[in-house]
């Protein structure tokens, strides 16, 4: 079995025998987290631009719209997390039933 690389490796590795994204995924939700923030507070301001009204009304549903925002970002995230984690029990199932590693796909023209 391989020894698993370092984050950077793993960017630079055109063989692609790691993935990187489930390294990086507690990464990308927090930085979900500060950019969906960042334009709930620009369509508030925008809000109260076009009038105090419809400012007041998106700065009451702002924590609502926040938090929908969040769970669309979350559940997106995990079902990318989840189609990695079929791959390393697809991997886990083969190996138990003595088969061996997949042989790397033809290259493409």
């Amino acid at each position: 079995m391989e020894e698993p690389k370092g984050l950077i490796k793993s960017i630079f590795d055109f063989s692609f025998s790691e993935f990187v994204t489930p390294k990086v995924i507690k990464f990308l939700l927090g930085l979900f987290m500060v950019l969906n923030g960042i334009w709930v507070i620009v369509m508030i301001v925008g809000a109260f631009a076009g009038g105090a009204g419809t400012g007041i009304l998106v700065l009451i549903l702002s924590p609502a719209i926040y938090l929908l925002i969040m769970l669309l970002t979350r559940v997106y995230l995990e079902l990318v997390l989840v189609a990695f984690k079929i791959v390393e029990h697809l991997g886990v199932i083969r190996k138990n039933l003595g088969g061996e590693k997949a042989p790397a796909p033809a290259p493409q023209e």
